[in-house]
């Protein structure tokens, strides 16, 4: 599965932590408050954070449905006390004028659509690349996201960053 988020931990205050997420792919979407797609931010944590396979304690975070239902969403309700999200940025993503940006910034650079096709296609590869490598540019949230027990948090601290595939 591709990664479609960045994310990183901004704060930690018992209980709670708060998520910078930012997406890194065209598919991600926009960031959600939904107890599943936390969950599975979270558990993608786990090669950075031992505690995240505990967190998921089992569940099957892929079964139900894509915005929630299922075993994913019942394990979210014992997780999380509570999330928000906060601090929304270029939500809803507008893909065809970050397009037109893209082309317009080659343009400026001298290059044409018309002219070395095959230069066009990896210089507005590049460009789109650094695109969803910007977090000023793409969509992105803060998440607080309160947890039931705080004790689910240890080990969880600022600083920390890791890839996700969550969806929903």
């Amino acid at each position: 599965m591709s990664d479609l988020w960045h994310v990183s931990v901004r704060d930690v205050t018992e209980p709670s932590v708060e998520l910078l997420c930012a997406a890194v792919h065209p598919d991600a979407g926009s960031p959600s408050a939904a107890g599943p797609f936390v969950l599975r931010l979270l558990a993608d944590a786990a090669p950075v954070w031992p505690g995240a396979d505990a967190l998921v304690g089992g569940a099957d975070l892929f079964g139900g449905d894509l915005h929630g239902g299922g075993e994913a969403a019942r394990r979210a309700d014992e997780v999380f006390a509570e999330v928000a999200l906060r601090d929304e940025r270029n939500i809803p993503f507008d893909e065809p004028a970050a397009h037109r940006a893209v082309e317009e910034t080659l343009r400026q650079r001298g290059l044409a659509p018309e002219g070395d096709p095959d230069e066009w296609a990896a210089a507005f590869g590049q460009e789109w690349g650094a695109l969803w490598q910007d977090p000023q540019r793409v969509p992105s949230g803060v998440l607080r996201v309160r947890f039931a027990r705080p004790s689910d948090l240890a080990g969880l601290h600022q600083g920390l960053e890791w890839d996700s595939a969550a969806y929903g």
